[in-house]
């Protein structure tokens, strides 16, 4: 998986994907994961999207605010 078709450690050369939908994507896809999907999407059904939407956007507002207070060794800002 990724995005890389081929690299070499030997010279600078890569090649990255063709399809744009496997270019983006971040590794070996979770093929244990394709069992929680129906489960999943009957637990989706459920819920409350208006909730789901809150949860997302407080999950958002955390992590950029984490984000930003970050610092690195030297000080500098982890994120803008």
């Amino acid at each position: 998986g990724g995005t890389v078709l081929a690299a070499r450690a030997d010279q600078d050369m890569h090649l990255l994907r063709q399809d744009i939908a496997q270019r983006y994507e971040d590794g070996t896809v979770s093929f244990l994961g394709i069992m929680a999907v129906k489960d999943g999407l009957a637990r989706l059904r459920t819920l409350n999207m208006a909730h789901v939407r809150l949860h997302t956007w407080s999950l958002r507002d955390y992590l950029a605010s984490a984000l930003l207070s970050m610092r690195h060794s030297n000080g500098a800002a982890v994120a803008e």
